[in-house]
């Protein structure tokens, strides 16, 4: 979805595509003769009901709001089964809808092992995800019954005593504390020194939240090419050519190339009237070139 007042990446970006999205569908639900009997909606995902007859119609018609934003559709099937939204399916039973909890085909039931080397807290949080879901989504005991038997051997399967289960089934059900505390840090994860530390900081009120000292990324980070601007570049001699007629800049620094680059860059940006590159850019209105930088002669800087 593209929104075209706000970029990829502004932090206002969401705030307003959720503007614009609930605008869409609050002008198609109140100007459709028929409108749905629900319509839900999370972030680029909806799950409406229709009549079969007015699908179509209410589709196009939906389209029509904002030709910028094109809705797809997904309809159940044959047998009003198999439509899935966020971490449900729903199926038609008669004239009643059956909720389940929903898994892609690809899902293996692979998650954080027991004697993995994290938190204590994060194994709680997995199995108590579980447990919320197999609570809380099932429509019906008998799903209920059916997603409470699965929850309980997957995480066996991922090494999890059943002792850990049954603890995590009754801390549940009993009501949490109110703990208001008086501060919040994160603490590198050093297994078996980091939950004593945590302990200690509870019992002063303090929230603690653990983070690992060694990721995937930065055991293994990704190797990048770099380019003229990125190596390590001085006392060069380069020019900087205009995108739009044949104006020239040539110039000479003991810098860094990439470091000169983004002085001439804030130069034009705040129109510098010292700056022969600003002047050009102020005088004629043109854009120079700056990601081709011609280089004639430098020395590397070796780190």
């Amino acid at each position: 979805m593209v929104v075209p007042m706000g970029a990829m990446g502004c932090p206002i970006s969401p705030v307003l595509a959720d503007l614009v999205m609930e605008e869409i569908e609050e002008t198609a639900i109140s100007t459709f003769p028929h409108p749905p009997k629900w319509w839900f909606r999370y972030v680029d995902d909806s799950h409406s009901c229709l009549r079969k007859d007015q699908v179509d119609q209410f589709h196009k018609h939906l389209n029509s709001i904002n030709p910028n934003i094109q809705f797809t559709l997904e309809l159940e099937n044959t047998h009003g089964q198999g439509l899935p939204f966020l971490d449900t399916i729903t199926s038609r039973r008669g004239t009643e809808i059956q909720v389940d909890v929903y898994r892609k085909p690809t899902q293996t039931d692979r998650y954080l092992d027991f004697f993995s080397c994290h938190p204590l807290c994060h194994k709680r949080s997995v199995v108590n995800t579980l447990l919320r879901r197999a609570n809380n989504i099932p429509s019906r005991n008998k799903g209920r019954r059916e997603e409470m038997h699965r929850v309980k051997a997957v995480p066996r399967d991922n090494n999890y005593p059943l002792s850990f289960l049954h603890n995590r089934e009754r801390a549940l059900t009993t009501q949490p504390a109110e703990n208001n505390y008086n501060g919040f840090v994160v603490l590198p994860y050093v297994q078996g020194v980091s939950e004593k530390t945590g302990r200690i900081l509870n019992q002063h009120k303090v929230k603690v939240a653990y983070k690992p000292q060694q990721t995937i990324n930065r055991l293994f980070p990704r190797p990048k090419e770099l380019d003229d601007s990125d190596r390590q570049k001085s006392g060069i001699v380069c020019n900087i050519s205009c995108t739009q007629c044949n104006f020239v800049y040539y110039g000479q620094t003991e810098r860094l190339l990439k470091t000169r680059i983004v002085e001439h860059k804030k130069a034009v940006a705040s129109f510098d009237q010292n700056s022969k590159v600003a002047g050009h850019v102020q005088l004629f209105g043109h854009r120079m070139n700056f990601e081709n930088v011609e280089v004639f002669w430098f020395r590397i800087q070796l780190s």
